[in-house]
């Protein structure tokens, strides 16, 4: 293995990823994560930028330790290079944020 692997490798182990996933009867679903180099961190920044609806369904894992398939594919939609920039910035100096939110209601695909 390469040493900018073994790296990679490393900097996945000291970070941590938050998911919320909310369903809003009739509305839709709502996904955030959040990866950050601390859980409570990652958590913080979940809880300020989600409504306070889907709080109670936030989790949190180490980004770089082996969990279930369903935790994986959250895993996988945070690039590599946002692993990287956060593994390099530190605690409490940065975090990725990403969100989808997939509409049922009719009105709202007019």
């Amino acid at each position: 293995m390469s040493s900018e692997r073994d790296d990679a490798q490393k900097n996945k182990a000291d970070l941590y990823i938050n998911r919320l996933l909310y369903a809003a009867t009739s509305q839709g679903y709502r996904l955030a994560i959040v990866v950050a180099a601390t859980a409570e961190y990652a958590e913080q920044v979940l809880k300020e930028k989600a409504p306070e609806c889907g709080h109670s369904t936030i989790e949190t894992a180490p980004l770089g330790k082996k969990g279930s398939a369903h935790r994986k594919d959250f895993v996988d939609w945070v690039p590599d290079e946002a692993r990287k920039a956060l593994a390099k910035v530190g605690a409490m100096n940065g975090f990725y944020y990403s969100e989808l939110y997939y509409s049922i209601s009719e009105t709202e695909h007019l």
